[in-house]
């Protein structure tokens, strides 16, 4: 399965919601447009991490 490809069928949509740990997305296109959680606080930790250094 890929998030950006597939059949636009609502097994697909749960099951791709389910793979980026976002289960609360129910539209295909939010599915195609999400961040997943997990990636996103990635970012803010390396971003406060670069903050915290520059503070220093």
């Amino acid at each position: 399965m890929t998030i950006t490809g597939g059949r636009l069928s609502k097994a697909w949509q749960r099951a791709a919601a389910q793979a980026l740990g976002t289960p609360w997305i129910t539209t295909v296109s939010g599915v195609r447009e999400a961040i997943p959680p997990v990636y996103a606080h990635w970012i803010a930790t390396q971003y406060f991490a670069l903050e915290a250094r520059s503070a220093a």
